[in-house]
């Protein structure tokens, strides 16, 4: 059979200068393709596309752009921040990936699919512009950082029509998560505990003396996944924050139910195991 080439193009986060983390040399040697620090192009028999990895500037990508073949669809594929794009994302203006929208928007190409935000969201429609996506993040942060935000990926089809030209179709693609909410104390306390099954709830705001009872005993018929607390309680002006419902054990027996990964039982008893013995040395 035909072997299909995965391309692993570099993110602010992929190199070993990086944020946080650098998972780039854990692919090197492999069968996997790697666009670096320079953009790559990649020609198929349907299309062209070009790579672009963080840092990438706007001149180079319309250089490299005159190198794919005019007479099929020509892709960008990036890891940026888009800027000028307020309703969407906020970036600084010196961020070094970062982008203007106006400028993405003037490529001579078909379709702009990139990484970056977590987001998954449609910039800009193929209205004489290229159709520009973010793809969002496969996974889903276990906090509340980022609620509200779709997650998943791209799947595009390039096809060519009885009259003989070329189109490209962008279908996203969302994946299953926890949810995570939050909600003002006042409301939770009328709304119908049933809207807030399987979910992680944050719950905000001032707390009276008269309704914490009535607090005390909605947790414990809530059907959530988990909750934390960040309130105020009136008239001792204390102010609560941090509280949690559902161990890390949960949350973690909770992923691996979602992904369907094998041996969670012993990877459950390895976990416990561990923490036990870091909370021994301490």
């Amino acid at each position: 059979p035909e072997k299909i080439k995965i391309f692993l193009i570099v993110g602010n986060h992929d190199e070993w200068s990086a944020q946080k983390s650098a998972p780039l040399e854990a692919f090197r040697g492999h069968r996997y393709q790697i666009a670096t620090h320079a953009v790559c192009i990649v020609s198929t028999g349907t299309a062209g596309y070009l790579l672009a990895p963080w840092g990438t500037k706007i001149e180079d990508i319309k250089d490299n752009l005159k190198i794919l073949p005019p007479d099929k669809p020509r892709i960008v594929i990036g890891h940026m921040a888009v800027r000028e794009a307020d309703r969407f994302f906020s970036e600084l203006d010196d961020e070094s990936g970062g982008i203007d929208l106006a400028d993405l928007k003037k490529l001579p190409c078909d379709a702009i699919l990139l990484g970056h935000h977590h987001n998954q969201t449609k910039l800009s429609y193929r209205k004489h512009t290229p159709e520009i996506w973010y793809a969002g993040s496969l996974e889903v942060v276990h906090d509340f950082s980022e609620q509200d935000q779709q997650k998943g990926w791209l799947l595009w089809d390039v096809s060519k029509n009885i009259e003989g030209h070329w189109s490209i179709t962008v279908t996203p693609q969302q994946v299953d998560g926890p949810l995570f909410k939050t909600v003002n104390i006042d409301d939770l306390l009328i709304s119908d505990p049933a809207s807030f099954k399987d979910v992680y709830l944050r719950i905000k705001g001032e707390l009276s003396l008269k309704n914490r009872p009535l607090l005390q005993n909605l947790l414990q018929i809530l059907p959530i996944k988990g909750y934390r607390l960040d309130i105020t309680l009136t008239g001792k002006k204390t102010h609560v924050e941090g509280l949690t419902q559902g161990q890390p054990t949960d949350i973690l027996r909770d992923y691996l139910t979602r992904k369907k990964i094998p041996h969670q039982e012993e990877l459950l008893r390895i976990d416990t195991e561990l923490t036990q013995k870091i909370l021994q040395e301490e």
